[in-house]
């Protein structure tokens, strides 16, 4: 059973937080428009954002 749980710890350990994976996202971004623009659609697909006040 240990080496089920050893595999699944190895598995984790190569994948990113959502968090790393948004600051790179946002790393791109060639000018300050681009980063702001970003910014907006990842607070639009944060958990709990309404739909309402989506961009177009």
């Amino acid at each position: 059973m240990s080496k089920i749980i050893e595999f699944i710890q190895t598995l984790r350990a190569g994948s990113k937080s959502q968090k790393e994976l948004d600051d790179a996202y946002m790393a791109r971004a060639i000018d300050l428009c681009e980063l702001e623009r970003r910014i907006r659609t990842l607070a639009l697909q944060a958990p709990g954002s309404s739909s309402s006040h989506r961009l177009i």
